[in-house]
């Protein structure tokens, strides 16, 4: 190893020499090229410095920013947020309100579901689609004090939208009535209560 690298060494004087010989002037005369370089460099210090300086301001200047901006987005993103939320409590509110209207929900004279009309099975089976709006828009906003604050008058309506369901189907068996029988199983799976169905149709054979 160490004569091959004896050899390579030789080998490198040699292409040096050969370098030198072949541009000879240029290369007596490359110390004189180089007298005064340092004053160049020199005087290329400060305006390099100044220019390091100046992008640097500028790069703290635009990090700012770059802050300023996120904390706007971040701003924007919860205003956009608490919007989302108000809006359901507005919707949970109102659907409420609608169902207990329509049901007439703790007034003297309350809907009646031992009748089994066409109109009040359409009825009973409008109050159970929009229960199931209000139970999606209750199951985003359960946490929230407002939505608990309705949990009573919520669970009323449940209470009242099953009974009256329940009446209206074993009126319609009772009375072969097809349309209201229909309208009871398309409610009952709409609110997703097939099984209890199947019970009350099992209990009252």
């Amino acid at each position: 190893v160490l004569s091959n690298l004896r050899k390579y060494g030789t080998s490198l004087e040699s292409q040096l020499l050969e370098l030198i010989n072949q541009d000879y002037a240029d290369f007596v005369n490359l110390s004189s090229n180089l007298q005064g370089i340092d004053k160049v460099i020199e005087n290329l210090r400060n305006p390099i410095c100044a220019l390091r300086d100046e992008v640097s301001t500028i790069c703290d200047a635009v990090q700012d920013e770059i802050v300023e901006l996120e904390d706007k987005l971040a701003q924007r993103d919860e205003i956009q947020q608490k919007k989302y939320f108000l809006t359901l409590f507005l919707d949970i509110y109102q659907i409420v309100c609608k169902i207990e209207a329509l049901l007439r929900v703790g007034e003297e004279n309350p809907v009646q579901f031992n009748n089994s009309d066409e109109d009040t099975s359409n009825l009973i089976q409008r109050v159970a689609n929009d229960f199931n709006q209000l139970k999606y828009y209750v199951s985003k906003t359960k946490d929230f004090p407002f939505v608990k604050n309705l949990a009573e008058r919520i669970n009323r309506i449940e209470t009242t939208m099953q009974e009256g369901l329940e009446a209206l189907f074993c009126d319609g068996i009772q009375n072969s009535d097809r349309d209201v029988i229909s309208n009871c199983l398309r409610t009952y799976a709409a609110i997703d209560r097939i099984a209890d169905v199947e019970l009350l149709f099992l209990s009252k054979k």
